[in-house]
């Protein structure tokens, strides 16, 4: 479009509408700014609460983890002692055996 259709455009806008035009279109570069300010702002705050919440998802697996771990090693330490007393048990039956043959003879 040329400058002088345009600025026809311009006119008839303002004979039609008068000064208010201006107004609303002020008005409307305004809220468009606000827009775009509150939009960029919102992404960065959604970006921000993305990277916190996968850092805390990545906290709690290694914790799980570690109380993972931490459990493994109380059973196979509870297992131990278990297999531990019944091999004492075993012992001891075996020395009472003995002492019992070694009195009755």
């Amino acid at each position: 479009m040329e400058q002088g259709q345009q600025t026809q455009i311009d006119a008839i806008r303002n004979i039609l509408f008068g000064q208010n035009m201006k107004v609303y279109e002020e008005e409307f570069n305004r809220v468009r700014k606000f827009i775009a300010d509150n939009r960029a702002e919102m992404e960065a705050n959604a970006r921000m609460t993305n990277e916190q919440v996968m850092q805390t998802i990545a906290d709690l697996e290694r914790r799980m983890m570690l109380q993972m771990q931490k459990n493994h090693e109380e059973l196979l330490a509870a297992i131990r002692k278990l297999e531990d007393d019944k091999l004492d048990r075993r012992q001891m039956g075996k020395l009472l055996t003995d002492i019992g043959s070694h009195i009755a003879l």
